[in-house]
């Protein structure tokens, strides 16, 4: 169990950890631990289908982990079976109710699913931060950008805090600002936002620490820099960010990563090059489903 836990955090090994994974299930056949990590693993392993299986069998021995439920939802999302996520979403909020990822999740799905029906669900979270996030989200879309922040504000700490992948508040600030049009206060919210990051990948340069939190500290980082205009400081962080986990090393997060050269694109200005670069993706996606 140590030595896939070792192979998986240490050293994104994949097929070594499925290999440990699988003595584990031999020896310990009830343990759900192992039955739910190695759907991780094969989630991130490009194993999508396979990784569905296990978490399902992990939940079949633990059917009240809230943990697990959330992640079979996500690969379910990952796999754009929505109805399915939403689902099993509304199973977790039954089973867990006070786990924000679930209430937040299911608020999402039942909007993909459901469309403009799905206001009924966010009126019985009328008091919530989940809501306040997705009504930030909905302005934000809109072009309501006086509304997002107002949502913005009212949001706390922990949506900004768990993990990473999370922006720090002051680059949404900044984003905010600069779409209503006060740069000086964009540019604030931005240098603030840059500090906070640096403090992340402080943090993050230990041997233990996760290459993953790494890498979306510094894709996130270079979207700060490419709103500053730092355009070569943004670039260098991109490809830093995609060196440490390639789609080719991690088929879960990595294409998240190879996002952030479009976004970093848009954010510079150079549309024509992040649409063509965005046009390539989705052909070697749809060629590889």
């Amino acid at each position: 169990w140590a030595l896939a836990l070792y192979f998986y955090y240490g050293f994104l090994d994949f097929e070594r950890a499925l290999t440990e994974l699988d003595r584990v299930r031999v020896l310990q056949p009830h343990q759900a631990e192992a039955h739910a990590y190695r759907g991780f693993v094969l989630r991130r392993a490009g194993r999508p289908v396979e990784a569905l299986q296990s978490l399902r069998q992990s939940l079949e021995r633990d059917p009240r982990n809230a943990a697990t439920i959330y992640e079979l939802a996500a690969t379910h999302a990952f796999l754009h079976q929505d109805l399915e996520a939403d689902a099993t979403c509304r199973r977790g909020l039954k089973t867990a109710p006070a786990v924000s990822d679930f209430r937040l999740q299911c608020l999402n799905f039942a909007v993909r699913v459901a469309g403009t029906s799905a206001p009924s669900l966010a009126a019985e979270r009328e008091g919530s931060g989940d809501v306040a996030w997705l009504r930030y989200e909905r302005a934000l879309n809109e072009g309501r950008f006086a509304d997002a922040l107002q949502h913005l504000n009212r949001l706390s700490d922990d949506h900004f805090s768990e993990w990473a992948g999370a922006p720090p508040r002051a680059q949404l600030l900044g984003d905010l600002l600069r779409y209503q049009g006060d740069t000086a206060g964009a540019q604030h919210a931005d240098r603030r936002a840059e500090r906070e990051l640096l403090e992340r990948l402080k943090a993050y340069t230990n041997p233990s620490a996760l290459v993953t939190n790494q890498a979306f500290a510094r894709a996130l980082l270079g979207q700060v820099y490419a709103s500053l205009g730092r355009s070569s400081e943004a670039y260098a962080q991109a490809q830093r960010a995609r060196e440490l986990l390639p789609e080719s090393r991690d088929r879960f997060y990595g294409p998240s990563l190879s996002e952030e050269l479009v976004k970093i694109q848009l954010r510079l200005g150079e549309t024509e090059a992040a649409l063509n670069d965005y046009l390539k993706k989705q052909s070697s996606l749809e060629a590889r489903d």
